[in-house]
């Protein structure tokens, strides 16, 4: 699945900041994984809202979810995150 969501963000990207956009939905979604994911993929374009979801997941989610989202958000504020898309 990892390539398949790589692919569809770069698609995203290429349409535009609307596109990217929409997956601002997806920072409400009931599963954690989604949100951690949509959280990391929206910084570069709305870091107010991916911070404040990685933030929350890193605070109440337990395992490789919470674990992944303090580790993105330690780089982000680092200046060293670098996603594939």
């Amino acid at each position: 699945m990892y390539d398949l969501l790589v692919a569809i963000e770069r698609e995203l990207k290429a349409r535009g900041i609307e596109a990217q956009r929409q997956m601002l939905k997806l920072l409400d979604d009931p599963d954690p994984g989604t949100r951690c994911w949509v959280a990391g993929s929206v910084l570069q374009f709305a870091p107010a809202e991916g911070e404040r979801v990685l933030t929350d997941i890193a605070a109440h989610v337990d395992g490789l979810v919470g674990f992944s989202a303090e580790r993105t958000l330690e780089q982000w504020k680092a200046g060293t995150f670098n996603p594939p898309y």
